[in-house]
């Protein structure tokens, strides 16, 4: 048996089917039976088409048999984004409204939209005039900032994807461009070259510049003009004192003319300002730098400069010249470098003042950092920290007390082994031996006669000495005792106010004032002495 089959569809459906018919064997269990195959390849443009399988025979009048199958296929969104249809891309002024629509096409449904300026996301904000609702974006009265590429971009369970970029051109008047030069300094019979820089859309201008001094305006011939496309220059001749004042720079196009003019002031040439603000900072990378802000140029064009001199050696180590801005890198530094930076300005009229900076490296040359530079030592003793000034009081106080102490009890001790009170009289012979200690083995000896006054010797003795002869005496007086060892070269007394002392070659001499005990000590050698004539 034969069938005849037929696959329908939309048109661009037929193109890309693929039909294969079967009949079955007689012998077969499946006789007279046949199968038709499509093979077809999903695109989105097949989503939601309809496919009919339809067979007929051709021996038997018969109503055709049909079946038909509606097809679903997912995929990606697919976005075109358009201006809104009222608009027209090439006459959007400044303060209109505009608005886009992102046409998507997907299946499943998109999730997310996203809208995006210049690659810069857009936020909804309704006081600034920018609604986002779903597939359309408004921006009310639109501004010259507000102009450039917007896209949108969507995604589903099947992917995402982003429109192409749409530009958006936004005419508006002429306006003064930032970051341009406003005072100019000129001498007397000097002529200047001022510029005006606008921005504008569309971009043809025509300029007009004035000048006002002390309220007296005047327009400025075009023959010391030069225009082109937003820019103009005018050559300015300064011939006297009222030619100083300020030149106002005004542009046109095909949506009026400029509301408000640039402003530009001829001043006298001077040399600029010293910078301000200067502070040196330090650099991971072993560096350190300067940055200061610049101060008035004195109306001409100015440099900044730094100088780094190394102060041991008062040899100038760095000279940098910037013409941007006064930052300075100090790159070279050696280690263990103490150094001052000297920052000014200068233009055609001169240089400022100098600002000073101090800084040093560290020794190890491996780690850099800024530190002052050390004063040096003072006299003042107001500028010593208050802890080394008490330190040192305490020190001194405690030094005192000790001296008195030990003082006072060794004189104490040796008063103790001192027999009963004495008067000793002493006759001198001549002695070319003055030392302390008297030479034994000497001819020219001395003999010391002693007489005993309390307790008495019954006989009297002589000492040899090669020392001058010796006196000793000890008085008191009101204010306290004195005691006095005499061509020993030791000598110590006492007053109302203190304690004095004196150590001999063998021994201590000492007095305490108003305690009513006074001692005097000669060398131990004497001592001896005297206890061998005592016995």
């Amino acid at each position: 048996m034969i069938v005849h089959t037929d696959v329908l569809a939309a048109a661009e459906f037929c193109n890309i089917c693929l039909i294969t018919l079967h009949d079955f064997d007689e012998g077969s269990s499946s006789k007279n039976k046949s199968l038709s195959t499509a093979r077809i390849h999903a695109t989105a443009s097949l989503n939601t088409v309809s496919l009919t399988c339809r067979a007929r025979s051709p021996v038997i009048k018969h109503r055709p048999l049909e079946d038909t199958w509606k097809l679903e296929i997912y995929y990606p969104p697919q976005i075109d984004l358009r201006l809104g249809s009222s608009l027209s891309p090439e006459d959007i002024r400044e303060g209109t409204d505009v608005y886009f629509e992102c046409i998507i096409k997907s299946n499943p449904r998109v999730y997310k939209i996203e809208w995006f300026h210049n690659n810069v996301t857009v936020i909804h904000n309704v006081s600034a005039g920018v609604i986002v609702s779903n597939q359309s974006l408004a921006v009310q009265k639109v501004r010259r900032a507000q102009a450039g590429s917007y896209a949108c971009a969507a995604a589903n369970t099947e992917g995402d994807a982003r429109s192409e970029d749409l530009t958006l051109a936004v005419q508006y008047r002429p306006s003064c461009s930032r970051d341009q030069v406003r005072v100019y300094g000129a001498a007397r019979e000097e002529t200047i070259t001022v510029s005006c820089r606008l921005d504008a859309a569309p971009p043809v201008v025509a300029f007009s510049w004035r000048f006002n001094s002390s309220g007296d305006v005047a327009d400025l011939q075009d023959e010391y003009v030069a225009s082109d496309g937003l820019s103009s220059l005018l050559q300015y001749s300064v011939k006297s004192e009222l030619d100083y004042g300020t030149l106002l720079c005004w542009g046109s196009n095909d949506l009026g003319l400029q509301r408000e003019p640039c402003v530009f002031r001829v001043v006298p040439a001077e040399p600029p300002d010293v910078p301000e603000n200067c502070t040196l900072r330090n650099h991971p990378n072993e560096t350190l730098s300067v940055l200061c802000e610049p101060g008035y140029d004195g109306g001409l064009k100015q440099e900044f400069v730094a100088e780094v001199v190394d102060m041991r050696t008062r040899r100038l180590i760095l000279n940098i010249t910037e013409t941007a801005k006064p930052y300075f890198q100090l790159v070279g530094l050696a280690g263990d470098t103490i150094f001052v930076v000297r920052v000014y300005a200068k233009n055609s009229k001169g240089r400022s003042a100098k600002k000073i900076l101090r800084g040093s490296t560290d020794k190890d040359f491996t780690e850099r950092y800024i530190a002052p530079v050390r004063n040096q030592p003072s006299n003042n003793f107001s500028s010593l920290p208050l802890p080394q000034i008490l330190g040192c009081v305490v020190g001194i106080i405690g030094c005192l007390v000790l001296v008195a102490l030990v003082a006072v009890l060794v004189v104490r001790l040796k008063d103790r082994k001192q027999p009963s009170k004495l008067k000793v009289a002493a006759t001198e012979s001549k002695d070319e031996d003055p030392d302390l200690i008297p030479n034994r083995g000497s001819e020219d000896d001395t003999r010391l006669t002693a007489t005993p006054v309390e307790g008495g010797f019954t006989d009297s003795h002589s000492l040899r000495s090669s020392e001058k002869a010796y006196s000793q005496s000890s008085e008191s007086n009101s204010t306290g005792v004195a005691g006095a060892v005499t061509d020993s070269g030791v000598a110590g007394a006492v007053t109302d106010s203190g304690v004095a002392g004196a150590v001999t070659d063998s021994g201590v001499a000492g007095a305490v004032t108003d305690s009513g005990v006074a001692g005097a000590v000669t060398d131990w050698y004497n001592w001896s002495c005297y206890r061998l004539w005592c016995s």
